[in-house]
């Protein structure tokens, strides 16, 4: 039964002095004070309440308060399908990512055409090495959306990881027709043509890359590769990268 925080307060007087006057030892235990309020409202939250104060807590990089808002959530409703997908994706930043994959899996089960679990749970694998794993489930969900760019750039970074750069190639390339300004498919398609021995591929997409980074480690971090690239490619006449772009942007996923 739920109750209102304000429910001593609705009490009338001649109600509460009859609880005073009768049990005078633990009147004061029993008195409003200023924390039921919050405490009461927090348990009289339903499940949708916290996933939703979970999710803007997860978009605002707070993990460990909307872990445990999400926990909540499933506390109240143990098939609060999303209260797992968002719960495994803050344990993954947290990099606690046997329990991102437990919540994943969850999500997976309770959700198996959503290609989101399997792409977030696909991301926590590659994050632990185990690349094989993660191009299931990134095939898994290239077949329920073949248009998510995110699908072709996690598979490319997993068969990068294994060693298997034309098969990356492709699927970078495959994301830059989905969204052709994407940086992580084009910082990472940069890479693959760099290892693969084809360097002036990789100067192509690196200069496309640095064109469009904000953010200045990253802009040095490109500019450097292109400095060894053209070292190895003289012949090529390219342009000194100009520095211009104001700083912003987070971090990439590179391999």
């Amino acid at each position: 039964m739920r109750i209102s925080p304000y429910f001593f307060q609705a009490l009338s007087r001649a109600a509460l002095w009859a609880v005073t006057t009768s049990c005078t030892v633990i009147a004061p235990f029993i008195a409003p004070s200023d924390t039921w309020p919050q405490a009461a409202a927090q348990q009289t939250k339903s499940a949708g309440q916290h996933i939703e104060e979970g999710r803007a807590l997860l978009q605002k990089n707070k993990y460990a308060p909307a872990i445990q808002r999400l926990s909540g959530a499933l506390r109240l409703d143990p098939k609060a399908a999303e209260a797992y997908l968002l719960r495994g994706q803050a344990y993954g930043k947290l990099g606690n990512h046997l329990r991102a994959i437990k919540d994943l899996s969850q999500y997976v089960e309770l959700q198996p055409t959503d290609p989101s679990g399997y792409i977030s749970r696909a991301d926590t694998y590659n994050a632990i090495q185990e690349h094989e794993t993660a191009l299931e489930d990134y095939s898994k969900a290239a077949t329920l959306a073949p248009n998510r760019t995110e699908v072709y750039v996690g598979r490319g970074l997993a068969l990068a990881g294994l060693g298997k750069y034309q098969d990356a190639i492709k699927d970078y390339q495959q994301a830059l027709k989905l969204d052709p300004e994407n940086l992580d498919a084009l910082s990472n398609l940069g890479l693959a043509f760099m290892v693969a021995g084809k360097p002036t591929n990789a100067l192509t997409y690196f200069e496309r890359a640095l064109a469009l980074e904000k953010d200045p480690a990253w802009r040095a971090r490109i500019t450097a590769w292109i400095h060894e690239l053209r070292a190895k490619a003289p012949a090529r006449k390219l342009e000194e990268p100009q520095d211009t772009s104001p700083p912003a942007s987070g971090p990439r996923r590179l391999w």
